[in-house]
């Protein structure tokens, strides 16, 4: 719930700026990256 939360906040944002794929992709891999640090650390 969080996770939509913040990209129906986060999203509209950047598409404004004209940075859909840089924003998109770092949204993809912040996630990836926070759920590899949950698994790892616990």
């Amino acid at each position: 719930t969080m996770l939509f939360v913040i990209i129906n906040e986060v999203l509209p944002e950047t598409y404004i700026r004209r940075n859909e794929e840089k924003s998109s992709a770092a949204i993809l891999i912040g996630f990836i990256f926070m759920t590899y640090l949950s698994i790892v650390l616990g």
